[in-house]
């Protein structure tokens, strides 16, 4: 509980309750820092593999509003039930709120953060960083909190260095 203490207290950044509760049962963490980062190098991990935000539907959707496909996959994603639990006010509409807030007002990590595991995946913040790389690009830098989590099986193949010892061997 040590480490729930010092992330409510740090001042640094805000993340709410509820998104507390769900990293601390849900993921093994044992430290975090709070670092910058280029948005180009936010990942996703979705249907089993490591993309780059701007594969993912979200920031699709973003750039191709009127794309009919993509519009249609990215209501589905809002609709999904597993995407409703962290945001039940989850939709095409809010999206827009959203991006329409981040134009008028600076990302600000004080407000809620993005919060990254030790592979730069993101575990909460993906509209939040799709709309950073739509408006400034891949190299702008923002502040992250970046967790650090016990390796389970399906985290240790994320690892750059367990992808490369697989291919090519151990030495």
């Amino acid at each position: 509980m040590l480490m729930r203490e010092e992330l409510e207290r740090d001042n640094r950044f805000r993340i709410d309750d509820k998104e507390l509760d769900w990293l601390f049962s849900n993921l093994h963490i044992y430290s975090y820092s709070f670092e910058t980062i280029e948005v180009g190098k936010l990942r996703r991990f979705t249907e089993g593999r490591i993309w780059s935000i701007s594969d993912t539907i979200n920031y699709k959707y973003l750039i191709h509003p009127e794309d009919s496909a993509i519009s249609a996959n990215y209501k589905k994603y809002c609709e999904d039930k597993e995407n409703l639990l962290d945001n039940p006010d989850r939709s095409q509409a809010s999206f827009f709120r959203l991006r329409d807030d981040l134009s008028n007002n600076e990302y600000d990590p004080q407000k809620a953060v993005i919060i990254i595991n030790q592979y730069n995946i993101i575990e909460d913040g993906l509209h939040r960083s799709c709309i950073l790389l739509a408006q400034h690009g891949e190299n702008y830098k923002i502040k992250v909190v970046k967790i650090r989590r016990k390796n389970t099986r399906k985290l240790l193949y994320l690892s750059p260095l367990y992808e490369l010892t697989h291919l090519f061997g151990s030495r």
